[in-house]
């Protein structure tokens, strides 16, 4: 796949965020937007799984009610990959918002 390609399905994840975020975590929308997120989370390119994750912290930031289990649990994968070192400044800030 060419990075056209590549850019348009990081703008696709980046605009989901913007559904959670304005329609709420109930929502049709929201729903199909997380069903959307399965194949993106082991995208074959690391920059669409790393726009993943960087969609859920923008959700995570505006509201944490938004996020459903689902969510946090492609976080937990992301956490387990061992090509996180990109990531690992993101995962820091969610560690940090989350302790109690």
């Amino acid at each position: 796949m060419t990075s056209c390609f590549v850019q348009v399905r990081c703008k696709c994840v980046s605009f989901c965020r913007n559904l959670i975020i304005n329609h709420g975590r109930e929502s049709p929308f929201s729903k199909e937007v997380v069903s959307f997120f399965k194949p993106r989370r082991h995208d074959t390119d690391e920059t669409v799984r790393v726009e993943v994750v960087l969609c859920i912290r923008g959700i995570v930031m505006k509201d944490i009610q938004l996020v459903s289990d689902e969510l946090l649990d492609f976080l937990k994968e992301r956490v387990l990959d061992k090509k996180v070192s990109q990531c690992a400044p993101h995962f820091n800030f969610l560690i940090n918002m989350l302790k109690p």
